[in-house]
């Protein structure tokens, strides 16, 4: 999928964060009421023992014994692999997750990240090789409400804001807009916005959608949505450069009401051209097996 970029070696922390990423217009391509989607009962109920396997290139492996039986292990991908290991083992009792990720072709390490989690959700994190500090903040109802990255040797501060709309249940609410802002020197350099909307139809496997800027795998970070993502739309500039995108996402739903097919038509500023890809997503109870 084609990303909007910042430039300098903060992406390349970024990149490995949040495993995927698309935040993108309205203008380039028109929305059509057609959800697109095809579906049997979405009210079936799903096996607590059911993981992801494969979402798209990334194949999932989990924890198979142990306390943190379940919890993902690896995830590989085109090119490079990650691997995650936990570790409690402190006086406040905080989880500690850290990825580190690897080439393929001859094993360098190309990423590393550590998380501190404390009652469920990341309230810190380091992006071990480029030396960037994330700091997160949560809603009264934990939801992510802004992360502020800085360091690395540099004066660049980015901060992304996070935006919640009631969904219509008890306490329930669903993302509707991010905002990043990055200032370096004391100016603004780069300011966007990202607009979500949704199918009509439940996320019944939800995993961290890409303009969340999060780690796609990890469930740390709250919740973002009861549904499934329609459009991504982002608007803004970077370095003075006005950028513009839509990301249209269309399913294909199981028995189960699981999603089992995701289909991707993204346009951008450089690209308007509207491209299309698709992935496969598949689930299994035998998880300890793989």
């Amino acid at each position: 999928m084609k990303q909007i970029h910042i430039t300098g070696s903060l992406i390349k922390g970024l990149a490995l964060c949040c495993l995927l990423t698309a935040c993108n217009h309205d203008d380039l391509i028109n929305p059509t009421e057609n959800t697109g989607i095809a579906t049997n009962d979405q009210n079936a109920k799903i096996s607590p023992l059911n993981r992801l396997i494969k979402d798209g290139n990334w194949n999932l492996q989990y924890i198979k014994n142990g306390k943190f039986l379940g919890k993902i292990s690896k995830v590989y991908t085109n090119g490079y692999y990650s691997e995650y290991t936990y570790d409690n083992n402190n006086p406040a009792g905080d989880l500690f997750i850290t990825q580190k990720s690897y080439s393929t072709s001859n094993s360098e390490l190309v990423g590393s990240f550590k998380y501190q989690v404390a009652n469920g959700i990341c309230v810190a994190s380091e992006d071990m090789k480029h030396g960037y500090l994330y700091q997160y903040k949560y809603t009264v109802h934990n939801l992510l409400d802004e992360v502020q990255i800085s360091g690395g040797g540099s004066d660049k501060v980015e901060t992304r804001k996070y935006f919640y709309a009631p969904s219509g249940a008890t306490d329930g609410f669903r993302l509707y807009k991010v905002t990043t802002n990055i200032i370096e020197s004391g100016k603004i350099v780069s300011n966007k916005e990202c607009t979500i909307t949704y199918h009509a139809i439940p996320d019944k496997y939800p995993t961290n959608p890409g303009h969340t800027g999060v780690d796609r795998f990890l469930p740390i970070f709250g919740k973002f949505s009861d549904l499934l993502v329609k459009d991504v739309y982002e608007t803004g500039f970077s370095y003075n450069i006005p950028q513009q995108s839509l990301a249209k996402y269309t399913y294909s739903i199981n028995a189960d009401g699981l999603a089992t097919s995701r289909t991707l038509e993204y346009a951008c500023t450089d690209n308007p051209s509207p491209v299309s890809s698709s992935a496969i997503l598949k689930y299994s109870v035998n998880w300890q097996g793989i």
